[in-house]
C-alpha cells in the first residue's frame, strides 16, 4: 500500500472493561497481544522495512486494578494524590451521595466510592478508569518516563487519548470542594447524559497545554538524539480556537491537535461551500509553520505534535455538496497556524512531521446526505483558521501523515450519518479518501484497518456488545447509537470462514455481513477496487504538489468539487469529486495555471474513465 508507519491502539496490560484503555501497567503487553519479546520483533522488522511505529498513549486516567491505584486506595506513602479523590455528601436521609453532580461520558455519576479510602474518586470514562492527578508533581514524572520508556524502544511518536480531560478544576479554589458544573440547556438529554451539563470544571482547562508543551519538549530531546523526528498527536474535541492551542505559541512547540471541523460543522444540508468555509476556518487560525489535518472518522498522525482535525465529520452531512465540502476545509485551513499541517479525519488518523491537531471536520459536519458543496464548506472552514504555513489534515477513518505537527481533523467523522446510502458510503470509501488526501500541505494518510476496502460498520447485537458506552444506555433498542463496537469488527482477509480473521469458531465481534465480497483478496484480484484506488491516492500525495504545492478548491458544480495542488516546474495534481448520482462534464477554465491536457492517473470504483 505504500504506507509509511502503523499506529497501534492500545496494547498495554488490561482488564479490558474498555477495550485496553483501561490501563494496568503501561510497561507490560496484554497477553491478547503477546509479549515484549513480540513487540521488540515487531520494531525490529518494521524498521527493517522502513516502517515507523507510533503508540497510543492515554494519560487521563488508569484501571481501578492498576498498582498505582492500589497503593492510593490504601494512602501508602508517595501516591496519596496519584488520583482525584473527594468526600462524598449526604442527601435528607442521611444515604451517601457522590461529591458533585459531575456526569460521566458514558453516563450516570462521574463518580465512585472505594470502600477502602473511605472516598469517592473521579472517573470521567467508566468506573474502571480512574482519572489520574496531574496537579501531582509525582503524577506528571510518572507519565514522562512512560513516555520515555516507549522512546528508548525505538517508536517514532504518540497519539494522545482525550488530552482535554485530563485536568480539573483545583478544589482549594473553591474552599476545598469540587464545584457543580451548570446544566448546559440540552432539551434532548436527560440527568444522567454527559450532554446534561456544561463541562466548564472538567474540560479543557489550560493547565493541559503545559503538560502538552513538556512532552513535546520530551521528545524533541529524543528527537535530537536519535536523528529522527517525533510525533506527538492529540485528539479533543473541542472548539477550535481550543484545539488550535495545541499546535503551541512563540515560547513552546505543540502538539498535532485532531481536527474535528468537518465533524462538527457540515450537516447533511451543507454544499460544496459550505466545506470550503469550513477548512478556512481552521486554516486561518492555525499558528504559523503548523499542519492542518482533517477527521473524518478517525484520527491524524503527525511526526510532531497535531491535534486531529474533525471537521468532516461534523459539517458534513449526506445532503453535502461540492461547496459544502469546500468550506469545512476552508475552515480548518484558515485557523491552521503558520507552517503547520493540516490533516482530515475520516475514520482514521493522519501523520505530520510536527505538530499537528486532529481535524475532525470531516467527520463532524460531513452526514451521509453531504453533497459536493457540503464538503466544499467543510474544507474551508479549516483552512480560513488554519495559521500561515500549517498543514490540514482530514480525519476518516484511518489516518493522515503530515511532515509538521497537526491536530486531528474529525470533520470527515462528526458530518457523516450512520443513514448513509449505498450513494454515501461509494462517496465515503473513494471521494473522501480522495480529498483527505489531496487537502493539506505535506498530508499522506493513514488507514484504519478496512478503510482501504471500504468496509462498513458490523451490525453488533445488544447481546455481542462489547462497548460500555453503549451498555451503558441500558437500551437495547437505541444502544447502536453510543457503540463503537461496529467499528471495531474483524478485517476482511478473505471469503473464508471468519473472513480469514481467525480459526476459531467465533470472534470476540462477529464479522460484518458482507465479507464474502468486501475483503483484501477480492480486491487485490480484482482489476478495479478501492483497495487499488488507495494504494494509486497513496502514491499521488507523495508527490510534490501534494506535499508542498498550493491548494485550490472549488465548487464547480452543486454536486462537483475539485482539488487542485499546484507547485512550480512540478506536474499539476486535479480530483474531481462528484457527490452526485449522475455523470458530469466539468469546466476547469476556471482554474489558473493548469496544462492544456491532463492525465488521468486514479479513478473510482464508479468512474468510467481510464487510467
Amino acid at each position: 500500500m505504500g504506507v509509511d508507519a502503523i499506529w497501534l491502539s492500545t496494547i498495554y496490560l488490561s482488564p479490558m472493561y474498555d477495550f485496553g484503555y483501561d490501563i494496568t501497567d503501561y510497561r507490560a503487553i496484554a497477553p491478547e497481544y503477546g509479549t515484549m519479546e513480540d513487540f521488540d520483533e515487531l520494531m525490529v522488522e518494521a524498521k527493517r522495512l522502513g516502517i515507523r511505529v507510533v503508540l497510543d498513549f492515554v494519560p487521563n486516567h488508569t484501571s481501578n486494578e492498576s498498582e498505582w491505584f492500589i497503593k492510593s486506595a490504601r494512602r501508602d506513602s508517595g501516591y496519596e494524590d496519584y488520583y482525584i479523590w473527594a468526600n462524598g455528601t449526604e442527601d435528607a436521609q442521611g444515604a451517601r451521595q457522590p461529591p458533585n453532580n459531575w456526569i460521566s461520558i458514558f453516563r450516570k455519576s462521574a463518580w465512585e466510592f472505594n470502600a477502602v479510602r473511605g472516598q469517592y474518586y473521579l472517573h470521567q470514562f467508566v468506573i474502571g478508569q480512574p482519572d489520574l492527578n496531574y496537579r501531582s508533581a509525582k503524577v506528571q514524572q510518572e507519565m514522562k518516563d512512560v513516555l520515555s520508556f516507549w522512546l528508548e524502544k525505538g517508536v517514532s511518536g504518540f497519539r494522545v487519548d482525550a488530552i482535554n480531560m485530563m485536568y480539573e478544576v483545583d478544589a482549594d479554589n473553591y474552599g476545598g470542594l469540587y464545584p457543580n458544573e451548570p446544566l448546559s440547556g440540552d432539551a434532548t438529554a436527560t440527568p444522567d447524559d454527559y450532554d446534561y451539563l456544561d463541562h466548564i470544571y472538567t474540560r479543557n482547562l489550560e493547565e493541559t497545554y503545559d503538560v502538552v508543551f513538556s512532552w513535546r519538549d520530551l521528545l524533541e530531546e529524543f528527537t535530537q538524539r536519535d536523528g529522527e523526528s517525533k510525533v506527538m498527536m492529540t485528539e479533543a474535541y473541542a472548539d477550535l480556537p481550543l484545539m488550535i492551542k495545541y499546535y503551541g505559541n512563540a515560547q513552546n512547540d505543540g502538539s498535532v491537535p485532531f481536527n474535528f471541523l468537518f465533524l462538527e460543522q457540515l450537516s447533511s444540508r451543507a454544499t460544496a461551500r459550505d466545506m470550503k468555509m469550513t477548512v478556512d476556518e481552521w486554516m486561518t487560525y492555525m499558528p504559523d509553520g503548523k499542519t492542518a489535518n482533517w477527521v473524518l472518522r478517525g484520527t491524524t498522525v503527525n511526526d510532531g505534535s497535531v491535534p486531529f482535525n474533525f471537521l468532516f465529520l461534523e459539517q458534513l452531512s449526506s445532503r453535502a455538496t461540492a461547496r459544502d465540502m469546500k468550506m469545512t476545509v476552508d475552515e480548518w485551513m484558515t485557523y491552521m497556524p503558520d507552517g503547520k499541517t493540516a490533516n482530515w479525519v475520516l475514520r482514521g488518523t493522519t501523520v505530520n512531521d510536527g505538530s499537528v491537531p486532529f481535524n475532525f471536520l470531516f467527520l463532524e459536519q460531513l452526514s451521509s446526505r453531504a453533497t459536493a458543496r457540503d464538503m466544499k464548506m467543510t474544507v474551508v472552514e479549516w483552512m480560513t483558521y488554519m495559521p500561515d504555513g500549517k498543514t490540514a489534515n482530514w480525519v476518516l477513518r484511518g489516518t493522515t501523515v503530515n511532515d509538521g505537527s497537526v491536530p486531528f481533523n474529525f470533520l470527515f467523522l462528526e458530518q457523516l450519518s450512520s443513514w448513509a446510502t449505498a450513494r454515501d458510503m461509494k462517496m465515503t470509501v473513494d471521494e473522501i479518501c480522495l480529498l483527505a488526501s489531496l487537502v493539506g500541505v505535506q498530508c499522506a494518510s493513514c488507514c484504519f484497518q478496512g478503510e482501504e476496502l471500504g468496509m462498513t460498520d458490523g451490525q453488533v447485537s445488544w447481546e455481542d456488545t462489547k462497548d460500555p458506552q453503549a451498555c451503558n444506555t441500558d437500551d437495547p433498542v437505541n444502544y447502536w447509537m453510543k457503540s463503537r463496537d461496529p467499528t471495531r469488527t474483524p478485517y476482511h482477509w478473505d471469503a473464508s470462514a471468519n473472513a480469514g480473521f481467525s480459526t476459531n469458531a467465533s470472534t470476540w465481534l462477529p464479522v460484518a455481513d458482507n465479507y464474502l465480497t468486501v475483503n483484501l483478496a477480492a480486491q487485490m484480484a480484482a482489476t478495479n477496487s478501492h483497495y487499488k484506488f488507495y494504494k494509486d491516492v497513496v502514491a499521488i500525495k507523495k508527490s510534490p504538489a501534494v506535499s508542498y504545492g498550493d491548494l485550490d478548491t472549488r465548487a464547480i458544480t452543486e454536486n462537483v468539487l475539485s482539488v487542485i495542488r499546484l507547485m512550480p516546474n512540478e506536474p499539476v495534481v486535479v480530483a474531481l469529486i462528484n457527490l452526485g448520482d449522475v455523470a458530469e462534464a466539468v469546466d476547469l477554465s476556471s482554474a489558473q495555471l493548469l496544462p492544456s491536457a491532463l492525465t488521468v492517473i486514479a479513478t473510482g470504483v464508479d468512474c468510467t474513465l481510464n487510467k
